[in-house]
C-alpha cells in the first residue's frame, strides 16, 4: 500500500499537472492553427479566448486535483490511481492533437 504524503503520490500528482500543460498548449497551438477544435463543452466557448481558455482549463485542473489532494490523506493509493488516470488520459489527449494536426489521424 501506498503510504500518506509519501514520494509515490506527489510523483503522480506531478505527471498529471504536466500532462493536463501538455493538453492545454496543444489544444491552443491547433486550434490557434485551425487544425483542431476543443471537445470538452465546457471549454468550447473559449476556445479562441487564450486566457479565458486557461483559466477554465486549470481551474478543472485544480479542482480535480484538489480533490485527490483531499482525498490522498486517507486513501493515498485510490488518490494514486486518480492522478495517473488524469495524466494517462490527458497525455493521450495531447498526442491525439498532435497527431490529428499532422494529419495522421482523421
Amino acid at each position: 500500500a501506498i503510504k500518506p504524503h509519501s514520494i509515490v503520490p506527489h510523483l503522480a500528482m506531478s505527471v498529471s499537472l504536466g500532462c493536463e500543460a501538455l493538453d492545454g498548449m496543444t489544444t491552443m497551438y491547433y486550434i490557434g492553427a485551425g487544425k483542431v477544435h476543443e471537445a470538452n463543452p465546457v471549454l468550447r466557448p473559449v476556445q479562441h479566448d487564450p486566457v479565458a481558455f486557461t483559466l477554465r482549463k486549470f481551474g478543472i485542473a485544480g479542482a480535480v486535483n484538489t480533490g485527490l489532494w483531499a482525498l490522498e490523506k486517507d486513501h493515498p493509493t485510490l488518490a494514486t490511481i486518480g492522478w495517473l488516470s488524469n495524466a494517462a488520459l490527458k497525455c493521450a489527449i495531447g498526442l491525439r492533437n498532435d497527431r490529428l494536426a499532422r494529419g495522421v489521424l482523421r
